[in-house]
C-alpha cells in the first residue's frame, strides 16, 4: 500500500484538502484568540519596518499589551509558524504529484525557507518587544525587517507556484 498515494474519488481528494487545511487555520484562529485587542497593525503583518517604526508601534502599547505580544510571539512559534509550514508544504508537495514533477518534495524548500526567515523575524520581534524600552542596534531590527520580506515573498511564491502547478495538472487533464 502506497501511503503516498492521491486519493482518486471525490470524497477522497475533497477530505484530504480539508485535514490538510487544519494546521494552517488551527493556528491563525489561535493566534487570533491570543493576540485579540492588540491595537494597530502588529509588526509580524508588516512588510518590513524600520527601528524607529518598530519604537514607536512598542511606545504606543501599554505594557500589559507588550506582555500579550510576547505570547503571540509564542503563539506564532507553537502553531502557526509548524501550521503554515505543514499546511502550505503538503500542498506544494500534492501539486508537484498532480504536475508529475520528477521531485516534488523539493518544492518544499520554498515554505522551509519563508519558516527559517519567520523564525528570525519572530525573534527580533520578541526581543525588542522585550528589551523595550530599552533599544536593540538597528542593524538587528534591519536584519529582522529583512527576514520579514524574505518571509512574505516565500509564502507568495509559495501560492504562485501552488495555483501554477494546478492548472498545468487541469490542462493536461483536458488534453
Amino acid at each position: 500500500m502506497n501511503l503516498l498515494a492521491l486519493p482518486t474519488t471525490t470524497e477522497g481528494k475533497m477530505l484530504v484538502n480539508f485535514v490538510s487545511t487544519l494546521p494552517l487555520f488551527g493556528g491563525l484562529a489561535l493566534l487570533n484568540i491570543v493576540g485579540s485587542g492588540l491595537p494597530g497593525i502588529w509588526p509580524d503583518v508588516r512588510f518590513g519596518f524600520t527601528p524607529d517604526e518598530l519604537y514607536k508601534i512598542f511606545h504606543d502599547w501599554s505594557k500589559d499589551e507588550r506582555s500579550q505580544y510576547v505570547r503571540v510571539n509564542t503563539c506564532d512559534f507553537v502553531a502557526c509558524m509548524p501550521g503554515y509550514t505543514a499546511s502550505i508544504g503538503f500542498w506544494l508537495y500534492l501539486s508537484g504529484r498532480r504536475a508529475k514533477l520528477e521531485s516534488p518534495v523539493r518544492l518544499c524548500a520554498v515554505i522551509l525557507a519563508a519558516w527559517a526567515a519567520d523564525v528570525v523575524e519572530t525573534i527580533v520581534l520578541r526581543k525588542g518587544c522585550l528589551a523595550y524600552p530599552s533599544t536593540m542596534g538597528d542593524g538587528v531590527i534591519l536584519i529582522g525587517s529583512i527576514a520579514q520580506r524574505m518571509k512574505w515573498l516565500c509564502l507568495l511564491s509559495s501560492v504562485v507556484v501552488i495555483v501554477f502547478l494546478n492548472a498545468k495538472a487541469s490542462k493536461a487533464k483536458l488534453v
